[in-house]
């Protein structure tokens, strides 16, 4: 956490550097290219001494932006880590020195993106945008939506001087762990685009971030410790002044978001469900969580029930047939194999329910498998 910040001037800066590293992709986009890691891997962010250029170079790529021409337009934050996270951030490892300690709000990070452009008559079409570590996504549109015209123009000064503000877009239907009741942009730093060196927010058309003084003289474990055990927030960034960083997450934060985790796809609801553990979550959860697991929970049990009632008319017929004759049934009974298993199930003496629970238990690991489930389920 003590090494100077990388240089970068033009995308050649960055690329030799992460040959190699796969978990760091160059995403090609219309008007500019994207430089992003979207895994970490052990090695990743791995820095052998303040001198290892490799190392702070891949730590820059959180989302650095290249125009057409290769130039570096827009450089969001650095890499950094939790309290204890890394070798680096053990309290025995961490030099205290002037510092700020900032909150870290829980939205998407937002930064501009501007595109400069002048047409074949000499109109300039330069543009604004707003991005996301990706670029131009549909959270970052969001964003541009709350965006006014004083804003768009100071982000464009900010360009123009070779500063990259850094955002944090929150709102009510942008939720991660924190509910915000408004859709609101909050400058969180300002970035020198080339030397990577860091400003503290000052005064702007933006809300700026909170700031909570500094850790003062007590040992930083305990400061942690304390911070930890606030509630309805992600925690604390203590920021010192030459740029480096560290993460407090609150315990009620990490709980939360672990939890939230835990509904987040449809197949991991179902999954709860029939691990009989969703009644243990329910209670944590706020109103409009409880109604999504309600709903995904409802849907699932509609269409199983009517897959049970198909496979049962679909046995009865075999008994009534084919006196549940195996031989027959494979070999008069046209019926999709994979329905008629249950049947085959159903005369050697297993229950009907409890073989299509199986079925379904075994059918939830990835968002892909739950998608057949229910298309199984759909073949009435």
């Amino acid at each position: 956490m003590n090494y100077m910040f990388p240089i970068i001037d033009h995308i050649n800066d960055v690329l030799p550097h992460i040959e190699g590293f796969d978990e760091i992709i160059v995403a090609e986009c219309e008007d500019y290219k994207v430089i992003n890691y979207v895994v970490a891997m052990p090695k990743t962010f791995v820095m052998d001494g303040p001198g290892d250029l490799g190392g702070a170079i891949r730590r820059e790529c959180r989302g650095l932006i290249f125009n057409a021409d290769g130039k570096l337009i827009s450089r969001p934050y650095h890499k950094f880590f939790n309290f204890g996270e890394k070798e680096e951030t053990l309290p025995q490892n961490i030099v205290m020195r002037p510092h700020t300690v900032m909150e870290k709000m829980d939205g998407s990070m937002i930064r501009p993106v501007v595109l400069k452009s002048i047409d074949e008559n000499g109109n300039d079409n330069t543009v604004v945008r707003l991005g996301t570590k990706m670029g131009v996504t549909d959270v970052a549109k969001q964003a541009e939506a709350i965006l006014t015209d004083y804003q768009r123009t100071w982000l464009f000064e900010c360009f123009e001087l070779g500063l990259t503000p850094i955002l944090e877009f929150v709102a009510p239907d942008n939720k991660i762990v924190v509910q915000y009741d408004e859709a609101k942009l909050v400058l969180t730093a300002i970035r020198n685009t080339r030397t990577g060196q860091y400003w503290l927010p000052y005064v702007c058309p933006f809300e700026v971030v909170a700031t909570y003084g500094s850790v003062g003289n007590r040992p930083l474990a305990e400061y942690v410790d304390r911070a930890r055990v606030l509630q309805n927030r992600e925690g604390d960034v203590i920021r010192f002044l030459d740029g480096h960083m560290l993460k407090v997450k609150n315990s009620w934060y990490v709980e939360r978001h672990n939890l939230l985790d835990d509904i987040r796809f449809d197949h991991k609801i179902i999954g709860l469900v029939l691990a009989e553990k969703i009644d243990d979550k329910l209670p944590m959860l706020d109103e409009a969580d409880v109604a999504r697991v309600n709903r995904v929970t409802d849907n699932f049990w509609n269409e199983f029930e009517l897959k049970l009632k198909f496979l049962q008319a679909l046995c009865d017929i075999a008994g009534h047939e084919f006196g549940m004759d195996r031989k027959r049934i494979a070999l008069e009974m046209q019926v999709e194999k994979e329905n008629k298993s249950f049947i085959f199930g159903v005369a050697n003496g297993r229950n009907l329910r409890e073989e299509l629970l199986k079925k379904a238990a075994a059918g939830i690991g990835t968002g892909a498998n739950f998608i057949r489930l229910l298309e199984f389920f759909a073949e009435v």
